[in-house]
């Protein structure tokens, strides 16, 4: 059959061309890059209204979104910050590590749940993973437990909540405090049970591809009045009064360091893109729902393929569509579709390298592949598919036949 170089144009009579391979047919489609962040002209208004009042830096509006986070989760207290990791080390300081210490971490994480332990000067514990969800294993957590524990740091991973009552039970059986890292769960909960509810409190990230996209920024959410206080004053340099209380006209610009602290604090140029957002956030995620449940139906028979699942009970933030790639059922491994897909212009990517497996926590840690065997395969398998709130249906299609196609021609 004769197909036509220039697309609606017949081939020239006598010639005939080769049929184009699935790589060069989707060469004239448009790419699907793994990330869209979703902007309207309302957040645009927003950062303008901020640039044009002159007042840049932590402010109201940064209070703004500290009220409209905490009313998200149902919080009594909202920090907003530069960073989920600086959410992070300063719930970790709030709860007293330090030199000495052990918190517990899961293998599937970005390394900054591990990174602000060793910055405290403690050490990070380093737990195997639950081979369904990828969440926490608790048998695991119940092994590694030791004296100089203080601190378990369970990931809800992907969106997907980490069960927290066993947590809170062994928590309280062994005298830890509890901080979760929800960098990828703003809006995920267990039957209504949201982060930050019954611990010490919950890391929030709004980096650029996370459910409140600002560039880069986070929260540190709590019921503790006291350790928002103190991680409020680290976040400034131990500051008593903050640059906006002392620099309204009429008021005394004398301040005090009462704590040694940091830089961390979000300005307000960043907290208003956030404030314009939050009211659209529950309507993403069902968005992001919608777009999972047609992956799991297109995906549900594709030899090698399996997606990870939401237990019954969970809702899940659905930040990422992650499917796991068994190399011998699909007849190429995770790097070899990941490669395939990218060929036919499809952006994945790839959360996490576990992080017993980095070099520079082997090298600090003396960590082995074989101490969390479940995280080390998944991390050999793990493949995030696009999925946000711009993705469209037929986009989302277009990621299912490629790869089921990849799949069909190369599974035994």
């Amino acid at each position: 059959m004769s197909e036509s170089i220039v697309p609606g144009l017949p081939a020239a009579r006598g010639i005939t061309h080769r049929r184009r391979s699935p790589i060069e047919a989707c060469a004239d489609a448009p790419p699907i890059p793994f990330h869209r962040t979703v902007l309207c002209e309302g957040d645009v208004a927003a950062v303008t209204a901020v640039l044009r009042s002159g007042w840049l830096t932590t402010g109201p509006r940064a209070k703004e979104l500290e009220t409209g986070i905490a009313a998200l989760l149902g919080r009594r207290h909202a920090l907003a910050l530069n960073s989920a990791t600086s959410a992070l080390f300063l719930a970790y300081k709030a709860a007293g590590v330090g030199p000495g210490d052990d918190v517990l971490v899961p293998a599937m994480t970005f390394v900054a749940t591990a990174e602000v332990a060793l910055h405290l000067g403690a050490r990070p514990v380093i737990v195997d993973v639950d081979d369904e969800t990828l969440l926490l294993d608790l048998k695991d957590l119940e092994r590694k437990l030791t004296r100089r524990a203080r601190v378990i740091a369970p990931v809800h991973y992907a969106g997907h909540p980490c069960a927290m009552a066993p947590l809170r039970a062994i928590a309280a059986a062994e005298r830890l405090a509890i901080v979760e890292d929800a960098a990828h769960c703003l809006t995920g909960h267990e039957g209504g049970h949201r982060p930050g509810e019954g611990t010490l409190g919950a890391a929030l990230s709004f980096y650029a591809t996370k459910e409140l996209p600002i560039g880069e920024g986070g929260a540190l959410v709590s019921d503790d009045e006291g350790v928002i206080e103190r991680a409020r004053r680290w976040s400034l340099h131990g500051i008593s009064k903050p640059a906006h209380a002392r620099m309204q006209v009429g008021a005394r610009a004398i301040y005090d360091v009462e704590d040694i602290g940091f830089k961390m604090n979000l300005p307000d140029v960043l907290a208003a893109l956030g404030v314009a957002q939050l009211p659209r956030m529950e309507a993403h995620r069902a968005r992001r729902e919608a777009l999972a449940q047609r992956y799991d139906a297109a995906l549900a028979f594709v030899p090698g393929i399996r997606p990870l699942r939401v237990r019954p009970g969970f809702t899940s933030a659905r930040h990422l569509y992650v499917v796991r790639v068994d190399a011998k059922s699909a007849g190429l491994d995770r790097d070899e579709l990941a490669a395939e897909l990218g060929a036919r212009g499809i952006g994945t990517s790839v959360h996490f390298t576990p992080i017993h497996e980095m070099t520079a926590l082997k090298s600090l840690l003396g960590t082995r592949p074989g101490d969390c065997p479940v995280a080390s395969r998944a991390g050999r398998e793990v493949l995030s598919l696009p999925l946000h709130p711009a993705l469209t249906d037929e986009e989302c299609d277009r990621v299912t036949n490629e790869l089921r196609a990849i799949v069909a021609a190369r599974a035994p």
